[in-house]
């Protein structure tokens, strides 16, 4: 294995590049790479994927070894002075004259994101929810002529899509797949991996952003055969949410569009870069990284990664300036990654925003004291009132149904390391079963929601269409039953799946009955007046719903991504309004309301966070 050598082409701080001499050798696996100390190329290679020095061990070898892989690829191509960047660096042209003929209704963003596909065949997408991401994608396929495309998406977002196919009139459509089925596939060596594509879509690519789970291990595998079979493959995200809620978001996106664009080769590097962690005690004594503040102000002190607001004498060292690496991180993306609000792009009504709030029983009052009473933990309380808001509350129940011990496995037998001297299971009692629970939702006698719902549905029985998601599936079937009784038929679309009240139709033609405005000659069977109701981490991503004007909340579910993506349904090209409903009962409807706004998260709750809001209730 003979050593080559190169120089290594490394600007500096000043933009000054300076030549530093190694050599370098490979294997089937790994790339080995020699050189003199030297603290700027040390910090280039240790910023690479598997780097490992092998000085320690036996037979010690003075050489860095790196994994042998496309991102390591790039990254050194790009340190021997090879243009690897410039096909994303290169001023896009614009589209021609007889390309923006074949397709009219493409708005200049939508035409400078052809652009990209076209001519960079590789593209991360961060527009945000309604701007046209859909038939853009679906033009520059056309433009570039490809048949044999694959399309990847939430279930609910690939019905969307669907119908936009079939609206434009799509000669080629791509295979459809769920994110669910592309992690089968990889697990069966099937589907796509059999039959590689020549283009990829990644709708709603934020569910691939983590690196450690199926779903994203198998849209790296996918693209790295694509990468191997076509020169080169058309690689196309898009994601609804061009600010997520945590930079390190975009670090797999990015690798799995084009592996080795970031500099560090992993998630763990790009949290070292992007925030200042500490270290934490897990269980059994483990240590892990936590991040304490992200690296988003350069007014932070780069030392205890706090703001100097007192006097210098309370602080034992003085104060050093940090670098917002969150910001630049976009500037480093720039030319794979391209960020598009609707307030830029487009000239829509800005969405209006209503909280009704409502006059809780005294019933419901003592209802909710006694929840506070008997919970032991902040987040039992806060699920339980959250439920209580809704008019109901879930009540396990045991049935007949023997299942095996999670505990001892269906043996009887204690584990010793969980229960250390028992003579038999306790989670058993012996008998290497339980018996299974069901879980049903028990309706209360009353609930100041329900008249809500129902003076909204009035209001818009005018108009026909209505949009509802909650928080709960008990809350879901409370709202469906409400649609009934007030004279609507419904769509339901939860966990649980697509159900409506009208018979035999399939979740397309759901979605395209849905859409049908009230007067359409098209309607079919007479549905004058039909709701969407759906839980927002079901329903809320990747649906056109542009029908109703108005997305009613009966309640939240606790998660910012699910509420920023639903609240964007009916709030996109073709809407014709969009008006934001919550309705606040008991006041943990305001609470999670104020912390999905904060984006905090659920486990950070304890009953002390709660006191505040639990002393509001009346003690009956």
């Amino acid at each position: 294995m003979s050593a080559t050598i190169v120089n290594f082409k490394i600007p500096d701080a000043q933009g000054r590049v300076w030549q530093h001499q190694a050599s370098i050798s490979f294997d089937d696996k790994f790339y080995y790479i020699g050189f003199p100390f030297n603290k700027v190329l040390l910090d280039e290679i240790r910023s690479m994927h598997g780097a490992r020095w092998l000085g320690n061990e036996e037979p010690p070898r003075k050489v860095w070894r790196i994994s042998r892989n496309k991102r390591n690829d790039f990254q050194l191509a790009f340190l021997m002075g090879r243009p690897v960047y410039d096909r994303f660096k290169t001023p896009l042209p614009a589209l021609l004259p007889e390309q923006i003929e074949r397709y009219p209704a493409l708005k200049p963003h939508q035409q400078e994101g052809c652009s990209q596909i076209i001519h960079r065949r590789t593209a991360c997408l961060g527009w945000e929810m309604g701007v046209g991401k859909t038939y853009m994608t679906i033009a520059a396929n056309g433009l570039l002529g490809i048949k044999n495309w694959l399309w990847i998406a939430p279930k609910s977002a690939l019905n969307s899509v669907k119908l936009e196919m079939e609206k434009w009139g799509v000669t080629h459509p791509p295979q459809f797949m769920t994110y669910q089925g592309l992690t089968a596939a990889a697990n069966k060596n099937e589907g796509p991996f059999v039959y590689v594509p020549e283009m990829v879509v990644f709708d709603e690519s934020q569910r691939i952003k983590n690196p450690t789970t199926q779903q994203g291990q198998a849209a790296y595998d996918l693209c790295d055969l694509m990468r191997e079979k076509y020169k080169p493959p058309t690689i196309v995200l898009l994601s609804g949410s061009p600010a997520p809620r945590s930079p390190l978001d975009w670090w797999h996106q990015t690798e799995v569009a084009c592996p080795g664009y970031l500099k560090e080769g992993s998630h763990k590097a790009m949290t070292k870069r992007l925030a200042w962690t500490e270290l934490k005690d897990g269980i059994r004594g483990a240590k892990f990284d936590s991040i304490k503040s992200w690296k988003d102000d350069e007014n932070k002190c780069d030392v205890c990664a706090e703001f100097h607001t007192k006097a210098p004498e309370f602080y034992d060292h003085t104060f050093k300036k940090s670098k917002n690496e969150v910001a630049y991180l976009y500037k480093r993306m720039s030319g794979l990654v391209s960020v598009r609000f609707k307030k830029d792009v487009l000239d829509l009504p800005p969405q209006t925003r209503e909280t009704r709030v409502l006059v809780p029983t005294q019933d419901l009052l003592r209802k909710a004291a006694l929840v506070k009473k008997t919970s032991r933990r902040g987040v039992d309380a806060l699920t339980r009132l959250r439920e209580l808001s809704d008019g109901f509350i879930y009540k396990e129940t045991e049935t007949s149904d023997k299942i095996e011990c999670e505990f001892c496995k269906g043996s009887g037998k204690p584990n010793q390391e969980l229960m250390p001297g028992a003579e038999i299971c306790d989670a058993c009692q012996g008998q290497g079963f339980n018996f299974a629970m069901i879980r049903t939702a028990v309706k209360a006698t009353s609930c100041p929601k329900w008249g809500a719902v129902a003076d909204i549905l009035d209001e818009h029985s005018d108009i026909g269409r209505l949009v509802i998601y909650a928080g709960f599936e008990g809350s879901v079937d409370i709202c469906c039953e409400l649609a009934t009784t007030n004279g609507w038929d419904y769509i339901r679309v939860d966990g649980r799946g697509w159900k409506s009240t009208i018979p035999d139709i399939p979740d397309l033609e759901m979605l395209r009955l849905f859409q049908q405005p009230i007067d359409s000659p098209f309607k079919v069977g007479g549905i004058d007046r039909l709701v969407f109701i759906g839980h927002p981490g079901s329903a809320g991503t990747g649906l056109t719903l542009t029908a109703s004007p108005t997305i009613l909340y009966y309640s939240n579910s606790f998660n910012a991504e699910d509420r920023i993506q639903s609240e964007a349904r009916n709030h996109r090209l073709g809407s014709i309004g969009s008006n934001i409903i919550d309705l606040i009962n008991l006041p943990t409807d305001q609470y999670v309301l104020d912390n999905i706004k904060k984006k905090r998260d659920l486990q950070s709750l304890t009953m002390g966070d709660l006191s505040g809001v639990l002393e509001q209730y009346v003690e009956c």
